[in-house]
């Protein structure tokens, strides 16, 4: 009686060959995602478009790891801190305690939001910063800050737009820059600044 699958000289039944390329190919894709150009020359991609948006993502993913293990570092720090502050103030007077020293679970709460509302005010776009140095001219009462501005002055005067953070990673990436010295710089980059 004849089977209604074929097989080959081993036995094992035959499986489309476009199946077979998809997963050498999906094999490949992610160990050059994983090792990068040490997987070999066999795992680099051959469409240059497959092979730049797995450098750039590779990049992006070893940024975002290093930033978290940053902001692990704050919220560590943060809570032990807190623990401290906790058990010495709970000694002196244990009803403020509870009110002045929180616990860890709610200081890595604010330890979170404090790192993730610095990182979106560094980053804020150009258009938020030209809205923020022309209301701090308008506190300070300048001369120029009274003077009603042209609407055409407005869009011309804005300095370089500044690149999104995935444009510029991607271009970083296909530089070849490594994601843990540029997070370091940048961060180091950001505290001059501030």
């Amino acid at each position: 009686m004849a089977t209604s699958t074929t097989s080959t000289q081993t036995g094992k039944p035959s499986q489309p060959e476009n199946q077979d390329s998809r997963l050498g190919s999906l094999k490949n894709n992610v160990s050059y995602l994983a090792y990068g150009s040490a997987a070999g020359a066999a795992a680099v991609p051959a469409s240059l478009k497959t092979r730049t948006m797995l450098k750039t993502a590779r990049y992006v993913l070893k940024y975002i790891f290093y930033r978290l293990i940053r902001y692990g570092k704050y919220v560590v720090i943060g809570s032990i801190g807190a623990a401290l502050g906790g058990s010495l103030l709970a000694s002196i007077a244990s009803g403020a305690a509870f009110i002045v020293a929180p616990s860890a679970i709610v200081s890595t709460g604010i330890g979170i939001g404090w790192a993730v509302l610095k990182f979106a005010w560094n980053h804020k776009p150009a258009s938020l910063q030209k809205i923020q140095s022309e209301i701090s001219s308008l506190l300070h009462l300048s001369p120029t800050a009274t003077q009603p501005i042209a609407s055409s002055n407005l869009a011309s005067s804005s300095a370089t737009p500044r690149k999104s953070f995935f444009s510029s990673a991607g271009e970083r990436a296909q530089e070849g820059h490594d994601a843990r010295s540029d997070e370091r710089a940048d961060q180091e980059h950001l505290v001059n600044r501030g």
